[in-house]
């Protein structure tokens, strides 16, 4: 599991800054301040997923070629 050790916090942080990015957002989309920053912080956060399921699937892959 090193890799998801190493890059682990890293992708929490980054999907922190997307959901706040999303979040605000979203508060000037309804406060009739419309912004395409929603769909870059949407997408931002989808992206981030993506890459931990890949790095969670790696590394699960790498464990159990060490035993």
């Amino acid at each position: 599991w090193r890799a998801l050790a190493r890059t682990g916090p890293f992708l929490v942080a980054l999907e922190l800054v997307a959901t706040g990015w999303t979040l605000t957002s979203i508060a000037a989309f309804e406060a009739g301040l419309g912004t395409w920053g929603l769909g870059i912080g949407q997408r931002l956060q989808v992206l981030a997923i993506a890459v931990w399921l890949v790095v969670l699937a790696w590394s699960a892959a790498a464990e159990a070629r060490r035993e």
